[in-house]
């Protein structure tokens, strides 16, 4: 494509500019609301002094992730805001925080949120009894609940080890969240009170009740203890590319739970949990899909489909006749139609139903992607503008610094100039005016000042 048809989104018969978005979550003062690394609980504050004290030493740990010496508070009564530190020191058994800035409330709660790390996985969540809509985002760090209304970020989880955790995968069933990271335990989050964390997926089936989590019991005294993708399909939870209790990797092995219970993993008892080796190829897992009734596992080199059957096999399987893998599990989407699209193996683009790739119009960029950096590849149905995008790393970048937007109707792409780590959506309720805006002044908007119009922004 021509270099000045970039960042051109034609719609309408209309051509314009394209348009970015608010990348972030801000609080009530315009400030962006980083995800942080690390989240200490308040436990005294002086408004006298300005000061915030936490239990521990974490002196070192705050000074060393601080971004412009800066820490938030979060989640408290009063004191929600970016502040800017004088001093942050051991005494005794507790760290004291001092802020420039004026504390107003004596209240003793909230959290101090220090550093910051990309959100690397974004999930909505509408809730079936309320039809509120929840957002969490997922870091290295921790997976974080945004509150529209108070305009904070909750900790729901954190991670263990956050220098191997790459990306997240979450799934909704049942007003369940499930997520998986492929460090900790397959977790999920009871959403009959919001105020629930997430917490290891666990059956038990050990019988010991209220022990240490183990993981998925497949039977045998076999667990999983990681997995690197999950999805659900016909009322199933389905795990992939697994890691058992001795450390054993089955990166070609997919396990489902029993019909309707996705506490029950174990294949000896009276439930049709079950397991299957997609090996016809010497390569691994990259995903999962779903088109019309089948569901599509994503290998390296061959994509597999799968469906319901009334055997004691529960699904039958078949390798598809498109003869690529895939690069990115989260490059596997679908478009409001359903098709389903993937960042092929053969760095093309394709759709299930079509002999061909749908990217011979932007082959060359396609082409250019960086191996290295591919199973970061992003993609989203943009309902907005009724185009899927892929954010893509091209050539030396180490970042998704491409975005390749296709209309699935006129099979015509664009490109866009804009890095995007994670795609996701919130709708958001506020109602803004001349009188009531995000920012203070037009000044403070600067570049974003053409977006206050939407009330639904995708991220």
């Amino acid at each position: 494509m021509a270099k000045a048809s970039r960042n051109v989104d034609e719609r309408y018969e209309e051509y314009r500019r394209m348009r970015g978005r608010l990348p972030d979550f801000y609080d009530d003062n315009g400030d962006q609301i980083a995800a942080p690394k690390y989240v200490y609980a308040i436990t005294a504050v002086s408004t006298g002094s300005k000061k915030f004290t936490i239990s521990g030493n974490h002196a070192t740990t705050i000074n060393a992730a601080m971004v412009s010496s800066q820490v938030r508070v979060n989640g408290s009564t009063g004191n929600d805001a970016l502040y800017t530190t004088t001093d942050v020191s051991d005494v005794g058994g507790n760290t004291e925080i001092t802020v420039a800035e004026t504390v107003s409330d004596a209240t003793v709660d909230g959290n101090i949120f220090a550093g910051a790390t990309p959100k690397i996985a974004y999930h909505s969540y509408v809730k079936r009894s309320t039809a509120i809509e929840y957002v969490l985002c997922g870091t290295a760090y921790h997976i974080l609940l945004w509150n529209t209304a108070a305009k904070t970020l909750a900790v729901k989880f954190t991670c263990s080890t956050p220098a191997n955790v790459e990306r997240w995968e979450f799934e909704t069933v049942n007003d369940r969240v499930y997520a998986t990271n492929n460090d900790d335990f397959v977790l999920w989050w009871n959403t009959s009170t919001i105020g629930n964390d997430f917490v290891n997926l666990d059956d038990d089936d050990d019988g010991a009740g209220g022990g240490a989590d183990k993981g998925l019991g497949i039977g045998n005294s076999v667990y999983v203890t990681k997995a690197r993708h999950l999805t659900t399909f016909e009322n199933y939870l389905f795990v992939g590319y697994v890691t058992y209790t001795d450390g054993t990797v089955h990166s070609q092995r997919v396990h489902w739970c029993s019909l309707n219970d996705q506490q029950d993993w174990d294949e000896t008892g009276s439930g049709d949990a079950g397991c299957k080796d997609f090996d016809s190829t010497p390569d691994f897992l990259m995903g999962f899909g779903k088109y019309a009734d089948y569901l599509f596992v994503a290998k390296e080199k061959t994509v597999h489909r799968g469906w319901l059957v009334t055997a004691d096999t529960v699904f039958k399987w078949e390798e598809s006749k498109a003869k690529v893998g895939c690069l990115s599990a989260d490059s596997i989407v679908n478009d409001k139609a359903g098709r389903l699209y993937w960042l092929a193996s053969d760095y093309t683009i394709r759709e299930i139903d079509t002999p061909n790739s749908v990217s011979a119009q932007i082959d060359q960029t396609v082409k250019a992607i960086n191996p290295n950096y591919a199973k970061y590849a992003q993609a989203a149905f943009l309902d907005e503008i009724g185009q899927v995008a892929f954010s893509v790393t091209t050539d030396s970048n180490t970042e998704n610094n491409l975005v390749l937007s296709l209309d699935p109707v006129k099979l015509s792409w664009k490109i866009h100039e804009f890095a995007v780590r994670a795609w996701g959506s919130i709708r958001q309720t506020e109602v803004y005016d001349y009188d009531h805006l995000p920012f203070a002044t037009y000044a403070d908007w600067g570049a974003d000042w053409q977006k206050y119009d939407t009330s639904l922004t995708t991220r």
